[in-house]
């Protein structure tokens, strides 16, 4: 198990595109911590996002395994990245996700149009639309990794804090959560709610 008195930490923050991650990450995250961020190597590097994809995961290998704290900026919407959560746990990491939600494919889809508008990246629809599920698929096994997990909701461009939980228990929790959030958490954590 972990001490959060020694242990390094991982902090993850994960969602769909266009969800606000790297708002999150640079207002809590940057200077406290490298961030890991697979939009961030391609604009800096001018490599493919394949390419950038490749780096991070060889990045995030090496501060693993000289056990420094670090954050990642993920979709969360494959097995890879549930593995690694697996291998950060087993190496005696504190991992905390913060995970940001968006009750569509077709809002994180308007948020991607709007980015690329501003000269920002794109992700093609589909692909979007694919990681959009697979990350609240993911979510809830999340639970099953991290330490703590805070659920935000930003379907509004207002960051709306949903659900705080943490070794085991929902210590925070709003009045109502939307139904995307209903749909992806665990049974065992709407139970608590």
């Amino acid at each position: 198990m972990a001490n959060p008195e020694t242990s390094p930490e991982l902090w993850v923050v994960c969602g769909p595109n266009g969800a606000g991650k790297s708002t999150i990450a640079s207002r809590h995250l940057y200077r406290r911590m490298p961030i890991i961020n697979p939009d961030i190597i391609a604009r800096d590097t001018a490599v493919s996002a394949p390419a950038a994809g490749r780096a991070a995961v060889l990045e995030r290998a090496s501060l693993l395994s000289r056990r420094q704290t670090f954050g990642w900026e993920t979709t969360l919407s494959g097995r890879g990245e549930l593995r690694f959560l697996r291998e950060a746990r087993a190496a005696g990491y504190r991992i905390t996700v913060v995970f940001v939600g968006v009750p569509s494919p077709v809002l994180s889809d308007s948020r991607v149009a709007t980015r690329v508008a501003s000269g920002e990246h794109d992700v093609p629809t589909r692909d979007l639309t694919r990681r959009f599920h697979g990350s609240l698929r993911n979510l809830a096994e999340v639970f099953a990794l991290a330490h703590r997990v805070v659920l935000a909701d930003n379907g509004t461009r207002q960051y709306r804090l949903l659900l705080t939980w943490e070794d085991g228990a929902v210590t925070q929790r709003a009045p109502t959560l939307p139904p995307w959030a209903r749909a992806a958490l665990p049974a065992e954590v709407l139970g608590e709610c």
